[in-house]
């Protein structure tokens, strides 16, 4: 089962971002889409990297940091 994805999103202004997307259940039948940005490439120089900082969350500390969207 696929618990989301792990995606390269470039900036307005900055360096482009390691980006986590998944979606959530809502209430009845809707579901919700949820990013999260994981780090800039300055700090997460490949894909390895950003996988390594997703899989160190636990799955409330997702839900935390985005609930305020």
């Amino acid at each position: 089962m696929q618990k989301g994805s792990l995606i390269r999103s470039s900036r307005r202004q900055g360096p482009d971002v390691w980006e986590y997307r998944w979606r959530e259940s809502c209430s009845g039948q809707s579901r919700k889409h949820r990013r999260i940005v994981i780090g800039t490439l300055d700090t997460l120089k490949d894909e390895s990297a950003a996988l390594k900082s997703i899989a160190a969350l636990p799955e409330d500390r997702k839900a935390a940091k985005t609930s305020g969207n």
